[in-house]
């Protein structure tokens, strides 16, 4: 697939500043990957919401859904935005926590990355913790671009690394399904 260059995911990026701990930025300054960005705590929400804003995010990537029950964020973040003057894109795209999309969610899924990514703006992908879904969408958004599933799946794990919660000793992607759709993610 044309569109994103290769050299931009193998970019240095793993030491640049973060709109917090737990993202890590799949193309240095246009793409993050990371956990769910809203908070239970208005006030932390805000503070979250703020960050992103910083750092020019101006699209979110959300791999949640419903059964995730999670405090919603995407009104707050527009009237934030709002604030600014920004504006601001969220589109969902529910995966089952610790599972896989089909093939053609995962198409709508990319082929959305790709487009927030072309606007110059910053991106950003999420699902509740950053790693399974994350990393499973991050891995073939890498394999559409033209690494192997092999080098695809070294480098989120790789970048992954730079998140606090990575230390709790998991891989991501998760789960040995969601390494084989990428491993079988069609190039």
């Amino acid at each position: 697939m044309a569109g994103i260059d290769k050299r931009l995911f193998e970019a240095p990026g793993d030491v640049l500043p973060r709109p917090h701990a737990n993202c890590y930025w799949l193309i240095a300054v246009r793409l993050l990957a990371g956990e769910y960005p809203g908070a239970d705590d208005p006030g932390l929400c805000r503070v979250r919401m703020e960050a992103l804003l910083d750092f020019g995010v101006r699209h979110l990537v959300d791999l949640t859904g419903d059964g995730d029950s999670l405090a919603p964020y995407a009104a707050l973040l527009q009237d934030r935005a709002a604030a600014r003057g920004a504006a601001i894109t969220h589109r969902r795209f529910a995966i089952a926590d610790f599972g896989v999309p089909s093939i053609a969610a995962m198409r709508a899924t990319l082929d959305a990355i790709d487009a927030s990514v072309a606007t110059g703006a910053g991106t950003y992908l999420h699902c509740r913790g950053g790693i399974g879904r994350t990393g499973t969408v991050a891995g073939c958004l890498l394999v559409d671009h033209g690494f192997s599933a092999d080098e695809a799946l070294a480098l989120v794990d790789r970048k992954w690394r730079v998140m606090a919660n990575s230390r709790a000793g998991a891989h991501s992607p998760e789960t040995q399904a969601q390494r084989d759709f990428i491993a079988h993610w069609p190039r």
